[in-house]
């Protein structure tokens, strides 16, 4: 496969600025509200990054790490593996020592390479990938979050299928991040999956302005009614999101071999 349609919504939702920011290809956006749909060849690079509110410049951060790992990518021709977060790392480290960039500045960061009609993903924290069918929603996850909630899962203390709209006050317990440092940083855990993109499915990208209210399974049903429909599936998450409540930046980028409605 090698024509693509990528579509994206970003909102920012009640907080004071944009924390959020979007990949796609080597295109950075960041903004209070902003939609898309551009076609794509193989590869295609894209990624949804979160920065930290509770650290200096964490819109800074998000947007800048995103650049970062695109011009990493695309210099380092196309490899895409643990190396290319923590190479980002590094240059924004830099940044800091130099003054441009506030030192323990941090933001989630997940990013998809489909190649080859194999989906690839890397990510540090809580912003998610998922592979989903159009037709029945069915969600597969291929992120993992770095949070309170996933390590009690992992360790027995909460059932596997613990959802963070079920448990939010300790969703939001982040145990990783990038953070620009004074000194390069490579003890962070990086996630590395990839799996076979198959007919009807999309990738799907998202920051836990969409996962900390919307269920994996939600968020899969909301994709299926907009392509029964013939709506943007984007705009149909972020428009579930705001039904449910959700105040935070929230941003979704959907890639689909296919064609989007």
């Amino acid at each position: 496969m090698s024509d693509y349609i990528v579509v994206y919504n970003q909102i920012r939702g009640t907080p004071a600025e944009q924390q959020d920011a979007l990949l796609v290809a080597t295109e950075v956006q960041q903004e209070d509200s902003v939609s898309g749909r551009i076609a794509c060849a193989e590869p295609i690079l894209v990624g949804v990054a979160d920065g930290v509110a509770s650290t200096p410049e964490a819109a800074t951060m998000s947007r800048r790490l995103l650049q970062c790992s695109s011009r990493v990518y695309w210099r380092d021709r196309w490899a895409f593996n643990a190396k290319l977060i923590r190479r980002a790392q590094v240059a924004l480290s830099l940044a800091a020592a130099r003054r441009p960039l506030r030192s323990s500045s941090a933001s989630t960061i997940v990013l998809a390479e489909i190649k080859d009609g194999v989906v690839t993903v890397l990510n540090t924290g809580d912003s998610r990938a998922y592979l989903i069918d159009k037709s029945t929603g069915r969600p597969r996850r291929l992120s993992k979050d770095h949070t309170s909630l996933q390590l009690l899962k992992d360790d027995g203390e909460l059932p596997a299928d613990a959802q963070d709209c079920d448990y939010g006050s300790v969703a939001t317990g982040l145990l990783e991040a990038v953070t620009a440092a004074q000194y390069s940083d490579d003890e962070f855990a990086v996630n590395m999956a990839y799996a076979h993109l198959k007919k009807n499915e999309i990738v799907l990208l998202c920051s836990d302005g969409v996962t900390t209210y919307l269920s994996d399974t939600g968020i899969g049903d909301a994709v299926a009614r907009a392509y029964a429909s013939a709506q943007d599936p984007a705009q149909s998450v972020i428009d579930l999101v705001e039904r449910a409540g959700a105040q935070d930046n929230t941003t979704v980028v959907i890639v689909d071999a296919d064609g989007a409605p």
